[in-house]
């Protein structure tokens, strides 16, 4: 079938249902004529083939007429003479015969790939424009040499899937590791952390003791860190590398693998990895002492680098006025806080209540607020009875991660710059 019409045949010359079949090509009419001039020659050959055997028949019967007229027909009919112009005449018509069967082939090739035969039409005429108003509606005959277009069902697209819900594996380390609290949305955050735990394990068990969740710097070389940070975060504390710094004073030792600001680069990333893989479970690092290092922009810039790569958080502990570490952190985007109260310069219970008081204020005024303090019996006996009342004070304890958080959402509280550097080292 072509064009779901049919295929009509070269010889066939015919109209079927008022469309003319196209008349036969030039190649169809050579190729007819050679057909019918081979079988001519079979049967012209033939007819010659007889005519031969009739001839030598007759001229045998006449020879026992007469010897005259015998010498003469013998001389026609004669068998050499006979064969061998029936052998010169057969082969030249089978040699035509042949020749012409060859030319019918290819010109049928010929034939054969100018494709099949069409039913051809006329262009469509709209019958109604010579048809009564009362008549059918006309009948458009299509041209069939236009490809009839073919309604391809498509697949519909596929819905784009809604987003997959982040995973741990998705997560920063730094969230992974966050300590989960529901806070309020109506009261004002504060953050307590505590420094230098791990090497009076005594005083480290006693500030883990406390209700948290407090936030919880452990120094990177002190032993047994493995149990006390797992104990740590047992009992719901969130947990950061004390991370030791080379401060400005010189003869105080911040302890063994300390960064500092004449290390170099390969030195300084040694000493990093190494306070870095001392324990697990810890969302970033502060500084201990640090006043030199932390005002070096260049040896800042490498730590905080080193913190983005591992997806870990910055709080600056500003043991300097000069301290470029958020400003680092900031231009790096890295996850950073600055400490806003120390509550123990001063070792006494009045002095840690007086900072704590400061906290408050500042934790109402700007919506969170973060304190720094050690494991000193002071502190730790004023922060049993001080966290026993933030309820009434209006105040919600929180992990460092969550205000963190907090302040790098647009519509958060604008991070508050701590202005009291502590005189230290």
């Amino acid at each position: 079938m072509v064009n779901g019409l049919g295929r009509v045949p070269g010889r066939t010359v015919a109209a079927v249902r008022g469309l003319w079949v196209r008349p036969p090509a030039p190649a169809d009419l050579a190729r007819w004529g050679v057909r019918a001039a081979f079988w001519a020659t079979v049967v012209v050959t033939a007819a010659v083939v007889a005519g031969v055997g009739v001839v030598r028949w007759a001229g045998l019967q006449v020879a026992r007429l007469g010897r005259g007229l015998a010498g003469v027909v013998r001389l026609v009919v004669s068998g050499p003479v006979v064969a061998r112009a029936a052998a010169t005449a057969y082969g030249l018509i089978a040699g035509v015969a042949i020749a012409l069967l060859v030319a019918s082939d290819w010109t049928g090739d010929e034939a054969v790939a100018q494709g099949p035969v069409l039913i051809t039409a006329p262009p469509a005429v709209a019958v109604a424009a010579v048809a009564p108003a009362s008549t059918p509606k006309p009948i458009t005959i299509p041209d069939v040499h236009r490809p009839t277009p073919i309604d391809i069902p498509r697949d519909k697209p596929a819905a784009t899937p809604a987003p997959a819900p982040a995973t741990a594996a998705d997560q920063l380390a730094w969230q992974r590791h966050a300590v989960a609290a529901q806070l309020p949305h109506d009261r004002p955050r504060v953050v307590v952390v505590i420094d230098d735990l791990g090497l009076n394990r005594p005083a480290s068990r006693a500030v883990a003791a406390l209700p948290g969740p407090l936030t919880l710097a452990y120094l990177p070389y002190a032993s047994g860190l493995e149990r006390q940070t797992a104990a740590a975060r047992g009992a719901g504390h969130e947990l950061l590398v004390h991370m030791p710094m080379e401060p400005e004073r010189g003869g105080i030792d911040p302890g063994p693998m300390a960064l500092t600001r004449d290390a170099s680069p390969a030195e300084l990333d040694r000493r990093i990895d190494w306070n870095l893989t001392r324990f697990d479970g810890f969302v970033g690092i502060n500084n201990h002492m640090g006043s030199r290092l932390t005002a070096h922009r260049p040896q800042m810039t490498r730590v905080l680098r080193t913190l983005k790569a591992r997806g870990l958080l910055y709080l600056d502990s500003r043991t300097s006025a000069r301290t470029v570490g958020a400003a680092v952190a900031g231009d790096l985007a890295v996850p950073f806080a600055e400490r806003d109260i120390f509550l123990d310069n001063e070792r006494t219970p009045a002095a840690v209540r007086a900072q704590l008081r400061k906290l408050e204020r500042k934790a109402h005024r700007d919506g969170s607020a973060i304190a720094i303090g050690h494991p000193y019996p002071e502190t730790v006996a004023v922060l049993t009875q001080w966290l026993a009342s933030l309820d009434d004070k209006g105040l919600v304890l929180a992990p460092l991660s969550a205000v963190v958080r907090e302040r790098m959402r647009p519509t958060a509280v604008a991070v508050h710059t701590g202005t009291q550097a502590r005189s230290q080292p």
